[in-house]
């Protein structure tokens, strides 16, 4: 009785056993964490790839001086920190790619030199660049040295992107930082220098983005071209160009073809070859632009201080704020008031300058302006930016919308998946849990059975003995 006893215990303890087994589930919570990268060790990873690939969204990855052979790939919302410009250098290891290729939102990238992706391996774009926003939203760019690519900084079908405080140079296609078809993108106090074709080129409907504070010079051509070397080229409307200095261009500053509604305000343009400022339609006949150009110093101490095709614009800001330093303005100031027709000086032309017979300043600056010097002009700006503000606010929404939706059918999707998955796992867990009760089921029954089998065979053997008288 006591071995029946202790042998049913047991089967009862297996069987709890293989039943918490079976139905034990546990949560996990994912938190964001941060894994390091140095090629000489000792950290994490040995690569940037082999770090974003073991990274969960969300996290940080910190990378420590030293000289990187790799193509990065991107995938996932990370934050991606460098040591330093001057520290942490990564060179692409195929010069047909991109040295950073960024395909996921909420990406952050900062404190690298990235070079080397200088060859031009298809005949059509994104070609090799430094870094590739390719079609993502709310990345960060800023404080990296971008040198030595087919282009600098390429920004592809991205929107809400902020590129900020970076160096960006020696770039041999289409210029140092290039927006295709990309809006609402923020790009300030950047240093764009000896880049080849363009500067900075704001292309294909590239609408509604801030360039504002950034230094653009010594844009050239490729040999054998010519009608490039511009320092800001654009094609994109309701954009502002604000408090910029763009100077020593091979070509022009500042050129506007085919784009309407700009801003261009506050900015320095000197030293360019041909023209400091170029508008045109992009068509072959004269069309209103509008766009809006005022507080601007044009210094003419090389070719024309602007060029105009077959476009109309506006040059002022109306009067007392007026339009544009000219240095070659050669008007008196003796007269005020928005007729020029009052005693006294005012700081402003008392004649228009006359740029053709379509454009003109009506009210031209006779002193070097800044940006900053009225508070009129101050709130004016501030009106502007906040309605674009507006825009960017009301698109952001949008597609933080969209996102939320398809987040949600991910995440559903996703839970029915996990959900399938778990039952799947339990069904297995508990057939194999049944098979193993019936292993011991049948191995009992033989063992009864070959016992009970036993004792009534050796009940045949042993007879009773017969008393005799």
């Amino acid at each position: 009785m006591k071995l029946k006893a202790v042998s049913g215990t047991m089967l009862m303890l297996l069987l709890i056993g293989m039943l918490t087994l079976a139905f034990n589930i546990q949560s996990v919570e994912s938190e964001s964490r941060t894994w390091t990268v140095d090629d000489d060790g000792p950290a994490d990873f040995y690569t940037i790839q082999e770090a974003i690939s073991a990274a969960n969204p969300g996290d940080t990855i910190l990378v420590s001086k030293g000289t990187y052979y790799e193509n990065v790939d991107v995938n996932k919302p990370l934050n991606i920190k460098g040591a330093g410009a001057s520290e942490t250098i990564v060179y692409a290891s195929n010069s047909k790619d991109h040295v950073f290729e960024v395909k996921a939102n909420y990406v952050n990238i900062t404190g690298f030199t990235l070079a080397n992706a200088s060859e031009i391996a298809v005949p059509h774009e994104p070609w090799a660049s430094g870094i590739l926003l390719d079609h993502v939203n709310n990345c960060a760019i800023f404080e990296n040295v971008v040198t030595n690519n087919t282009e600098g900084i390429n920004v592809f079908y991205s929107n809400f992107n902020s590129i900020q405080n970076n160096m960006v140079k020696r770039a041999n296609l289409f210029g140092g930082i290039h927006l295709l078809v990309s809006s609402f993108n923020i790009l300030t106090n950047n240093i764009v220098i000896d880049n080849v074709v363009y500067g900075v080129f704001f292309r294909g409907q590239s609408n509604n983005n801030i360039f504002s504070s950034n230094v653009v010079s010594h844009t050239t051509h490729r040999p054998g071209e010519t009608g490039v070397g511009t320092g800001f080229y654009c094609v994109g409307s309701n954009n502002i160009i604000t408090n910029n200095t763009i100077c020593l261009n091979e070509l022009g500053g500042i050129e506007l073809n085919g784009a309407e509604n700009n801003k261009v305000i506050g900015n320095l343009l000197f030293s360019n070859e041909y023209f400091n400022i170029g508008v045109s339609p992009g068509i072959d006949k004269l069309v209103y632009n509008n766009n809006t150009i005022h507080h601007n110093n044009f210094i003419n101490d090389k070719g024309r201080q602007a060029g105009i095709w077959n476009s109309l614009n506006v040059w002022d800001n109306g009067y007392p704020l007026g339009g544009n330093y000219w240095s070659d303005y050669n008007g008196t100031d003796f007269y005020s008031g928005p007729y020029q027709n009052v005693t006294g000086s005012d700081g402003i032309g008392d004649t228009p300058y006359v740029i053709d017979d379509y454009n003109r300043d009506n009210y031209p600056l006779v002193l070097y302006t800044d940006l900053n010097t009225t508070f009129n002009q101050l709130v004016s700006m501030y009106i502007e930016l906040q309605g674009n503000y507006g825009l960017l606010q009301t698109s952001y929404d949008n597609l933080q919308t969209d996102y939320d939706s398809m987040s949600m059918s991910y995440n559903s999707i996703n839970s029915s998946y996990n959900e399938l998955e778990s039952k799947q796992e339990a069904t297995i867990t508990e057939l194999n849990n049944i098979r193993n009760l019936m292993y011991i089921f049948i191995i009992t029954t033989i063992v009864s059975i070959a016992t009970t089998i036993y004792l009534a065979m050796r009940k045949v053997k042993v007879k009773p003995e017969l008393k005799t008288t």
